[in-house]
């Protein structure tokens, strides 16, 4: 009964230490993907905060029994996981570090100091006594917790705007007019495609030559156009929308999801009679949207790269070991564009085919030839060539597949747009914390989108118009409509 007794009181003096180490770790590990989620608080939701944290803190957990097996200290072993765990979420970082200090090194090397490192820690640190590990533990903790309440604190306006309700507004309704007009329609839309002015600014290359292949087939091209803002989330809804609905003053992502599921668009096709088709890379566009006849996603089931999950673990220690998953984006970057080609198109020209493309938006894994790069350079915002390669071999594939359309149906519309440009500035202050002098006048290359018009080769001046206005100004052509061209 005694031995029971006291076999319980130590088991009971243990939880505390327990409790203690496994906090420190914890804060720890959540605070570098904390601080990321906040930064970009209003785009994101909680749950894929919690889903990628989550995966972390399991690997930190097994390492910390792993610890506990060699140092047999609650204390001791929070420590080196601690540590551990920072050099692990922040791998890619170090490693740019070595290879800016000899381009010799590779990721295993990196890997292999990193953890000979850590093996040296385990040995000093189990010479120390359990009190002055405790202590440093406790100086940790609290610089951590103050962290973290410092960031959250900062950034609560910004999470209670994005979870806010927003007054809905009015999304654009047309009712449709009678028209004897039938002619297939293609807007196609890619992602982070620069205008001539943003290549000009932060690739030093004359774009010239793709915008007059363009006019050669006979599209109007707008070499100044620009729109309202740099994000995804903000121009695709609107584009889709027929309107500048969404703004970053009104952004949350439930309006968002909610503009993207009912897309005006799609329905003022419907009411003319068209069926609707679209090609939602990395399903942006989602799958419930309403008025699609047929929606294609590529088939390698590659999740979305730029979720928040995907940057954490793309600047961890994990990444090289996804490096044959990661591999599918150029397969699936292909298949886009063999769907492009191979759009249908109605004999009746009551075909409507819009496409979303991630492309030439990072992940950057094609040089100009369409040929794999090293995966290191995935993400590489310092190295604006890689970015240029990619555009490249998406002005190839474009220019292949209108010319292929036209050839097959030269009496559609096809309209090729950009959501925003080159975003250069924006990533070198977000990643690697560079100030941006003048933000105005970045916010203006970086704005510079792509803008073209095939209107079965007759003429339409779109200089300067932003993408919903071109849209606009191309079916109230087309149907005789009065669809708003300017901002609403």
């Amino acid at each position: 009964m005694a031995r029971s007794s006291k076999k319980n009181t130590i088991q009971n003096k243990d939880i505390p230490k327990i409790v203690s180490s496994i906090s420190l770790f914890f804060l720890v590990t959540l605070y570098p993907i904390l601080y990321i989620y906040l930064k970009n608080a209003e785009m994101l939701q909680f749950v894929e905060l919690a889903e990628t944290f989550g995966l972390f803190f399991l690997a930190a957990v097994i390492l910390y029994f792993i610890c506990f097996l060699c140092l047999r200290s609650y204390q001791k072993a929070a420590l080196v996981v601690s540590f551990s765990m920072l050099a692990f979420l922040n791998f890619a970082l170090v490693e740019r570090v070595f290879v800016k200090i000899s381009p010799f090194f590779y990721y295993w090397h990196v890997l292999y100091i990193l953890i000979s490192v850590i093996v040296l820690a385990v040995l000093i640190i189990r010479k120390w006594t359990d009190d002055i590990t405790e202590k440093i533990n406790k100086i940790i903790l609290v610089l951590v917790t103050l962290l973290i309440v410092f960031n959250v604190v900062s950034a609560m306006p910004k999470l209670v705007q994005s979870r806010k309700a927003v007054d809905r507004e009015d999304i654009q309704t047309i009712s449709p007019k009678t028209t004897d007009v039938k002619r297939n329609v293609y807007i196609f839309v890619f992602d982070e495609f620069s205008g001539l002015e943003a290549l000009q600014r932060y690739n030093q290359f004359d774009n010239g030559p793709f915008y007059d292949s363009l006019e050669a087939l006979g599209f109007n091209t707008s070499r100044y156009s620009h729109n309202g803002t740099f994000s995804t989330n903000i121009e695709i809804p609107n584009l889709i929308n027929m309107s500048q609905i969404l703004t970053n003053e009104n952004y949350t992502t439930a309006y968002r999801n909610e503009l993207l599921k009912k897309a005006s668009l799609f329905e003022f096709f419907k009411s003319y009679g068209y069926n609707v088709h679209v090609i939602s890379d990395q399903e942006f566009i989602p799958s419930d949207v309403e008025n699609v006849d047929e929606i294609f996603v590529p088939s390698t089931g590659l999740s979305k790269f730029e979720t928040f999950k995907g940057l954490i673990i793309n600047n961890s220690v994990f990444y090289p070991f996804l490096q044959n998953y990661r591999g599918d984006r150029v397969v699936e970057i292909n298949q886009l564009f063999e769907k492009m080609e191979d759009s249908k198109s109605a004999p009746n020209g009551s075909q409507f085919t819009f496409g979303y493309f991630m492309v030439p938006h990072l992940p950057w894994v094609v040089d100009e030839n369409g040929k794999r790069i090293d995966g290191n350079l995935r993400t590489d915002w310092k190295n604006p060539a890689v970015y240029l390669g990619q555009l490249k071999y998406t002005s190839t594939r474009i220019l292949r597949a209108v010319t292929k359309i036209i050839d097959t149906d030269p009496n559609s519309i096809i309209i090729l747009l950009s959501d925003h440009a080159y975003r250069l500035p924006h990533h070198l202050s977000l990643w690697y914390g560079e100030e941006i002098e003048d933000p105005d006048l970045e916010m203006y290359y970086q704005t510079n989108i792509l803008n073209a018009v095939y209107i079965g080769g007759n003429e339409l001046d779109i200089e300067g118009l932003n993408g919903v206005e071109t849209i606009n100004k191309v079916l109230n052509l087309l149907f005789n409509t009065d669809v708003n061209e300017a901002d609403n």
